[in-house]
C-alpha cells in the first residue's frame, strides 16, 4: 500500500476516534446516569432520555436522505462535514449547563439532540468515503478497524473521565479515589461529570486534525444547472422504487429494525443500570470499560470475519447474540436473577450485567463495522453518499421507537425491567428480514421483483409497511414527477422513437453535447462501437491510487462495474514497486454513445485506457494532466518493447487480464510477445491480451457485458490458446511487410453513425434528464 493512500485510511481511522466519545461519554456512561442523578428518579429519567433522544431521531430521519442525495451531486461532502462538525462541538460543549438543582432540563435535551444531530449527519458523510479507501476484498477488513481504533478512543476518553474527572456523588472522587478540586472543579456543583460535554468536544476537535491534514474527498466535474434538484427527484424514485430492489429495500429494513434495538442498548444500558441496579456513575463507568473493551476487540475480529465469510452471516450471528442478552436484561434486579431470588446485597447481579455489557460492546462493535461494509455491497455506486442517507434514514426513520415505546411502556408499566422489552420485538423483526438479503447485494435480473414474492407474507403488506414507515421518515417523495424519469432508476428502459429534431444531427454530436449522464438505472445498450449508456457513474478525478486525466474530455465515466474494475486494478498497481497506483485515460461520455474525437469503441461505458506512464504522483492539477503525456514502449514500429518497458509493465497487465470481468486487452504486437516469452507461470491470462495496432501509450481494457443485461452485445471470447503465435505472426509481419495484394478491395468510406444506427433505447437514453 502506497504512502498517500495509508495516511488516507488512517486519517479516515481518526474520524471514528474523535467522535467516538459522543456516544461512549455522553449517550451511554457518564452523562445518560447523570441525567438519573439530576431527576433522582430512574423511571422518570427514563422516560425524559427516550423522550429526546427519539426527536432528535425524528429530525435525523426527516433530513439525512436528502443531504446524501445532495452531496453525490455536488461533490463537496467535505464542507458538510465542517458544518455538522459545528453541531456537534457545541451541542456537547453546552451539556456543561446541567447544573445541579439550576439546570433547564428543555435546554440541556436540545443541546444533546445538537450534537448527535452533528454525530449522525456528519458519519453519514465519512461512511460514504468508504469505497475509496480499498477494493471491495479490503474495505471490510479496512471498516473493522476503523471500528476497533474508533473504540480504542473511546475507551481511552471513559478511563480519563472516570479516573480524573467523574466524581461519585456521594464522595465527590473519582473512581480511584482522585479529587478533581486539583483541576479546579467544585465537586458540590459536580463540575467534574458535567465537564465531560467540553472534554468531548475538545476531544473531537483536537483528534480531528489527521482527518483534516490526510483526507481529500475526490473531485467531480462542476454539476450541471438543476442537478441538485435532480438529485432529490431521483431520491424519491429510489425510495418509490426500493420494492423492485428486493435486497436492498430487505437490508434497509433489517438494519433499520436491529439498529434502533441496538441503539436502544447503548442509549439505556447505562441508564437502565443507573435505576434497576442503583449504580453510581463511577459503577456505570466499569461497565462501560467492559463494554468499549470487548467492542473494540470484536470488531477488529468483526473485520477479519467479514473478509473471510461476508458480512451477512456475521450480521446474524451478532443479532443473535443481542436478542438472548435483550431477554436475559429483563430477567436481571436486586432482587431477582432469572426469576430466582437472591440474598440482599448480592453482587451477582452486578457481575451478570457486567457479563451482558461485556456482550453488548462486542455485538455491537460487530455490527457497527459489518453493517456499513454490507450497505456499500447493497449500494449503487454512484450514487454513494445518498445510499448511506438512505442507510442513516433507516436508521432512523424509526428510531424514534426503541426510545420512545421504552418512555412509554416504561410510563406505563412503572417498571424500567418491562420498559425495555420492546428491544426484542425488533430485533426479531431485524433477524426475520435478514433472511431476504442477498450477501452481494441486487443483480438487474432481479429488478421489478417484489421482495417476498412467494413466501409466508404477501408482498403487498410487506412492502406498504415499509415503505409507509420509510417515507414517513423522510416526508415522502413528490408523485407528480414526469414519465421516464420517475420510473428511470429501477424501471427497464423503453425504446423510443426518434424525434424528427434528431434524426439528420450525427450521434457524435448529440452524445458530445451531454454533459452529465442519464438519471437511469446503469446499463449497457448496444455494441462497443456502436451503443450508448444510461446511468452512468463518474470515476472520481482523483482516488487513492488513480488520478483520471484529461479532464477537459468529459470522458471520465462508464458503467459502475467499470468504474470498480478501474479502482481494484489500481490498488493492484500500487502494490508495485515504483507505481503509486494509475494514470487512467479516456473510459466514455457521460451517457455513452460515439465521441466527437477519438475512439470508435468506448460507447457503451466497458472500455478503459489506461496509461503505460508509471504514477509517481497523485496530486496532479487539471492543467498537469492536460500538459503531461504517457510514454511509448514500442520499438520498430511496434514489433519490440524499448527502454521503457519494466516488469511492473507485465505484471500490471498480467493482473488485468486475469480479472475474469474482463473480456480482453489490446496493446502493441512487441508487448504481447515479450510477455508471452517472459511469462514462466500460469499462461491461461495470455489469452485474452490481444495485439493490436497503436496501444504503445496506453493499453486499452474491455470488460465482458455485466450478467443479466440483455441489451448489451458482448465481445466475442478469444480464439483458444495462450495466442502467443498469432502475436509472433504480426511482429514477422511488421519486420518483413507481405507485399500489397493488387485485387484488394478499396476500403469502405467510413459512415456517420446517425441515431437510427444505435440501439432503440438510445433515443431514451439521449432525451432522459
Amino acid at each position: 500500500m502506497d504512502a498517500t493512500r495509508r495516511k488516507r485510511i488512517w486519517g479516515w481511522f481518526f474520524y471514528d476516534w474523535a467522535s467516538q466519545p459522543f456516544a461512549t461519554l455522553l449517550l451511554t456512561f457518564i452523562f445518560a446516569p447523570y441525567i438519573k442523578e439530576l431527576l433522582d428518579d430512574g423511571t422518570a429519567a427514563q422516560s425524559v432520555w427516550g423522550y429526546g433522544v427519539g426527536a432528535a431521531g425524528l429530525i435525523i430521519a426527516l433530513l439525512a436522505p436528502a443531504l446524501g442525495a445532495m452531496a453525490d451531486v455536488s461533490g463537496n461532502r467535505l464542507k458538510w462535514v465542517w458544518v455538522f462538525s459545528g453541531f456537534y462541538v457545541l451541542g456537547s460543549a453546552g451539556l456543561w449547563l446541567a447544573v445541579p438543582g439550576e439546570y433547564n432540563l428543555l435546554l440541556i435535551m436540545s443541546l444533546f439532540a445538537i450534537g448527535l444531530i452533528g454525530l449522525e449527519f456528519t458519519t453519514i458523510f465519512t461512511n460514504s468515503m468508504l469505497p475509496d479507501l480499498g477494493t471491495k476484498e479490503e474495505i471490510g477488513r479496512i471498516s473493522g478497524s476503523g471500528w476497533a481504533f474508533g473504540y480504542c478512543g473511546g475507551l481511552l476518553a471513559l478511563v480519563i473521565m472516570l479516573l480524573f474527572l467523574a466524581e461519585d456523588s456521594a464522595t465527590g472522587r473519582t473512581f480511584i479515589g482522585f479529587d478533581p478540586a486539583t483541576f479546579g472543579f467544585d465537586t458540590a456543583a459536580r463540575e467534574g461529570t458535567r465537564s465531560v460535554g467540553p472534554f468531548t468536544a475538545l476531544w473531537y476537535v483536537i483528534f480531528m486534525i489527521p482527518f483534516v491534514l490526510f483526507v481529500r474527498d475526490p473531485r467531480i466535474a462542476r454539476p450541471p444547472k438543476g442537478a441538485v434538484r435532480a438529485a432529490l427527484r431521483g431520491l424519491g424514485g429510489t425510495i418509490r422504487g426500493l420494492p423492485r430492489t428486493p435486497s436492498l429495500f430487505a437490508y434497509l429494513a433489517s438494519s433499520m429494525f436491529y439498529r434502533d434495538a441496538l441503539n436502544g442498548m447503548y442509549v439505556f444500558g447505562g441508564i437502565y443500570a443507573a435505576g434497576v441496579l442503583d449504580w453510581s456513575v463511577v459503577d456505570t463507568g466499569i461497565f462501560g470499560i467492559l463494554a468499549v473493551i470487548s467492542g473494540a476487540v470484536f470488531a477488529w475480529i468483526g473485520g477479519k470475519w467479514d473478509a473471510r465469510f461476508g458480512p451477512k452471516p456475521v450480521i446474524r450471528l451478532a443479532i443473535l447474540a443481542l436478542l438472548a442478552v435483550a431477554i436475559a436484561t429483563v430477567f436481571v434486579s436486586r432482587e431477582r436473577l432469572f426469576l430466582i431470588p437472591i440474598d440482599a446485597g448480592s453482587r451477582l447481579p452486578d457481575l451478570t450485567f457486567y457479563i451482558i455489557g461485556a456482550v453488548i460492546g462486542a455485538a455491537g462493535g460487530i455490527l457497527g463495522s459489518t453493517s456499513r461494509t454490507m450497505m456499500v455491497r447493497q449500494a449503487n455506486p454512484e450514487r454513494m453518499t445518498e445510499a448511506f442517507g438512505l442507510y442513516a434514514l433507516a436508521g432512523k426513520a424509526t428510531s424514534f421507537l426503541a426510545p420512545l415505546s421504552i418512555g412509554l411502556v416504561t410510563d406505563l408499566s412503572g417498571s424500567q425491567q418491562i420498559g425495555v422489552t420492546p428491544l426484542i420485538v425488533l430485533f426479531l423483526l431485524g433477524l426475520f428480514l435478514l433472511r431476504y438479503v442477498k450477501a452481494e447485494g441486487d443483480t438487474p435480473p432481479m429488478a421489478g421483483k417484489p421482495i417476498l414474492g412467494t413466501g409466508p407474507l404477501r408482498p403487498r403488506i410487506l412492502r406498504a409497511g415499509l415503505i409507509g414507515l420509510l417515507l414517513a421518515g423522510c416526508g415522502g417523495g413528490s408523485s407528480t414527477t414526469s414519465g421516464s424519469d420517475a420510473a428511470a432508476p429501477t424501471a427497464r428502459i423503453a425504446t423510443a422513437a426518434i424525434p424528427e429534431s434528431l434524426a439528420g444531427t450525427p450521434a457524435k454530436q448529440l452524445f458530445g453535447a451531454k454533459p452529465a449522464p442519464s438519471i437511469q438505472r446503469p446499463a449497457p445498450f448496444g455494441s462497443y462501437a456502436k451503443g450508448c449508456l444510461a446511468g452512468a457513474e463518474q470515476l472520481p478525478e482523483t482516488g487513492p491510487t488513480w488520478q483520471a486525466m484529461r479532464l477537459s474530455r468529459n470522458r471520465n465515466w462508464g458503467h459502475p462495474e467499470l468504474i470498480e474494475f478501474v479502482k481494484d486494478l489500481s490498488a493492484k498497481a500500487a502494490r508495485q514497486p515504483g507505481w503509486e497506483g494509475l494514470y487512467v485515460g479516456d473510459l466514455s461520455q457521460p451517457r455513452g454513445g460515439p465521441m466527437l474525437t477519438g475512439h470508435a469503441s468506448h460507447q457503451i461505458g466497458l472500455d478503459a485506457d489506461i496509461w503505460m506512464l508509471p504514477p509517481k504522483r497523485l496530486d496532479l492539477t487539471a492543467a498537469e494532466r492536460e500538459q503531461i503525456s504517457s510514454i511509448s514502449l514500442r520499438r520498430a514500429a511496434g514489433a519490440y518493447t524499448n527502454g521503457n518497458w519494466t516488469p511492473q509493465h507485465h505484471e500490471v497487465l498480467k493482473a488485468a487480464a486475469s480479472d475474469p470481468r474482463v473480456a480482453r486487452i489490446f496493446v502493441f504486437p512487441g508487448a504481447k510477445v515479450r510477455m508471452c516469452n517472459d511469462e514462466t507461470g500460469d499462461r491461461d491470462w495470455l489469452r485474452k491480451i490481444r495485439p493490436w495496432w497503436g496501444h504503445h501509450y496506453h493499453f486499452h481494457v474491455r470488460l465482458s457485458c455485466p450478467e443479466g443485461l440483455e441489451g448489451c452485445v458482448d465481445q466475442a471470447p478469444p480464439p483458444a490458446g495462450d495466442g502467443c503465435a498469432d502475436a509472433q505472426t504480426w511482429v514477422n509481419n511488421i519486420i518483413n511487410p507481405p507485399p500489397p495484394d493488387p485485387n484488394a478491395p478499396a476500403p469502405a468510406p467510413r459512415r456517420e453513425l446517425m441515431l437510427a444506427s444505435l440501439p432503440n433505447q438510445c433515443v431514451s437514453v439521449l432525451q432522459s434528464r
